[in-house]
């Protein structure tokens, strides 16, 4: 019975750990929706540092932050790749002019 109690604690504190990251990503989309966002449906990743620090994020929540940034820029590589079929893969990386589709971002949330 301990044991039960024990691992329902466990799922307790387990999900309220990915609630409130959840709800960090969903903010800090949010930020980069109202505050970055170019020709409506873009953003660089260029300007997310800047946006970072003019919101006083936290270490805890920049650490999911980073690893939410992390994924979108793996998805926004891949499907850069598709865009440059004729460009080596190993050679696709995220510049200072790519306009990264907002989807992306909500998509790495999702």
């Amino acid at each position: 019975m301990l044991q039960l109690v024990h691992i329902e604690k466990l799922v307790e504190t387990l999900q309220a750990t990915f609630n409130s990251e959840i709800k960090i990503m969903e903010n800090f989309a949010g930020w980069v929706r109202t505050e970055c966002l170019i020709n409506t449906s873009y953003f660089n990743f260029y300007e997310i540092p800047e946006l970072i620090v003019k919101k006083h994020v936290s270490k805890k929540d920049y650490l999911c932050i980073n690893k939410m940034l992390m994924k979108a820029k793996r998805s926004y590589i891949t499907y850069k790749i598709q865009l440059l079929p004729d460009k080596p893969a190993d050679q696709v990386n995220v510049t200072d002019e790519d306009l990264v589709p907002i989807e992306l971002l909500q998509q790495t949330i999702s």
